[in-house]
């Protein structure tokens, strides 16, 4: 498993350990690695596919809400490529969502936040 920029190697895995299909095991240090990159912005995406990250800075947790209703209590961290909205939670998990996956107020409120339009 590499980055898209082709310049980090985060894993490789050999025929028996796929044969398990238990896909969370196996990857799991991949995945944590592949986000820490990210996090600290030395993820290789491929020229031009950086994503583009509105970040906001000295929120405090906030209740926010799921599409569905689910209350999220977390902070808004950022906006990534205008679609995805970043909050971090107060154990300090990410989560990101979709405008689909949140309620109509809470996007507009985050986009507010960013200083975006609804």
């Amino acid at each position: 498993m590499t980055d898209p920029g082709l310049e980090t190697i985060y894993g490789s895995f050999n025929h028996p350990e796929m044969e398990s299909q238990k896909y969370d095991k196996i990857f799991k240090e991949v995945r944590s690695d592949i986000q820490t990159a990210i996090k600290e912005g030395s993820f290789a995406f491929g020229k031009g596919n950086e994503p583009q990250i509105i970040k906001i800075e000295g929120r405090a947790i906030e209740t926010w809400q799921s599409a569905k209703g689910t209350e999220i209590k977390a902070r808004l961290i950022g906006i990534e490529n205008d679609s995805i909205y970043l909050f971090e939670t107060a154990n300090a998990k990410i989560i990101r969502a979709t405008a689909k996956q949140l309620s109509k107020e809470s996007v507009i409120s985050a986009r507010q936040a960013a200083g975006l339009s609804k």
